[in-house]
């Protein structure tokens, strides 16, 4: 059975890339939102001190409850994030269509 070791942001220092909070040139389609770990999404882009950003392959609940998550990344140790983390999504869904107004009554 293969062991994984899971590591928290301090831990990274020195033997892995670690999660920054930003990419050193924007991503074509994505836009950086701050998040907490509940709200996490497979594809979620997650920015890394050496300047590239993984996509986040697998989540895993840890612990009871919804603090804590295991994150799986391509290369890079699983890492458990705990705290608030700025990722990028893509911006797709977001429309730059203004949204209509209705007419107001005047009274």
């Amino acid at each position: 059975m293969q062991q994984t070791w899971i590591m928290n942001y301090g831990e990274t220092r020195g033997t892995a890339p670690a999660i920054t909070t930003v990419l050193p040139r924007p991503l074509p389609g994505l836009m950086a939102q701050d998040i907490m770990p509940w709200e996490l999404r497979l594809g979620d882009v997650v920015p890394f001190d050496d300047g590239v950003g993984r996509p986040v392959l697998d989540i895993r609940a840890v612990g009871g409850g919804r603090r804590g998550k295991c994150l799986i990344f391509s290369g890079v140790p699983p890492l458990l994030v705990s705290r608030r983390l700025t990722v990028y999504r893509s911006c797709s869904s977001v429309t730059t269509q203004p949204v209509p107004a209705r007419p107001a009554a005047i009274v």
